[in-house]
């Protein structure tokens, strides 16, 4: 028992990890010109850690697919000439961030 409570503990600091890491490069991707930001936040989705880690977690994997959803539209804005993504980043920035609160909780 004492053994399965350490082991999703290690998964839940490695989804932890993984949103805190994700947030960080959405928000430094924000203040990047636009070819920088779409190269960082193309290779922040192909590096995308797996829902198992933060399907420990009550919420963790609605949670992390929501923020994956936003930064995979956030991609799709940015990549299309004239569209306005400034919703998008907010939009990113928050599922990430509701991400990494519902892990913070049960950590």
């Amino acid at each position: 028992m004492a053994r399965e409570i350490a082991a999703d503990r290690l998964l839940v600091e490695k989804a932890l990890v993984s949103a805190k890491h994700a947030l960080l490069v959405v928000r430094h991707a924000k203040l990047s010109d636009r070819r920088a930001a779409i190269k960082m936040v193309e290779q922040l989705l192909a590096d995308a850690s797996d829902y198992k880690e933060s399907a420990v977690v009550s919420g963790g994997v609605d949670a992390y697919l929501a923020a994956w959803a936003a930064i995979d539209e956030l991609v799709q804005s940015l990549r299309s000439t004239g569209a306005d993504s400034a919703p998008l980043w907010s939009k990113s920035i928050a599922a990430i961030e509701t991400w990494r609160d519902v892990l913070t909780r049960s950590n």
